[in-house]
């Protein structure tokens, strides 16, 4: 009997897989068959991958600054990112419960937020989404 192939490669979608490597490794380089290319079907999501994957590289490698900033004392947090990628803001007062307060957003934003009563602390991350 032969070996059984995980779903993302199983299903012959190059584009599953190029996600599959992303949400899986980081990946942000992959190789494609030729008729994957080829195939229009393909088209607008592997040159979608292939610019986030651009962008992707050029934050980590710092040509491309991203920063957030939180003013305490008026309780703002402000953003600057890539504006071709999109991003999750999220919010946390404990670093273990996390939820979204930006759903979806790119390059500069606000947001206003508040501690709950019985915390004095808020932490926040960028969760960079894929195409």
């Amino acid at each position: 009997m032969g070996k059984v192939s995980p779903p993302e490669i199983a299903s012959g979608s190059p584009l599953l897989a190029i996600s599959q490597a992303w949400q899986d490794y980081g990946a942000t380089y992959v190789e494609l068959y030729q008729n994957d290319v080829l195939d229009d079907a393909n088209r607008d999501e592997l040159i979608a991958w292939d610019s986030f994957f651009h962008e992707i590289s050029s934050v980590r490698s710092k040509k491309l600054e991203a920063s957030m900033h939180v003013d305490a004392s008026t309780q703002t947090l402000t953003w600057d990112f890539d504006p071709n990628l999109n991003y999750n803001i999220l919010k946390s007062n404990d670093l273990v419960e996390w939820q979204v307060i930006a759903e979806k957003t790119t390059g500069k934003g606000t947001y206003k937020y508040q501690t709950a009563s019985d915390k004095s602390s808020a932490y926040f991350k960028a969760q960079i989404l894929e195409p």
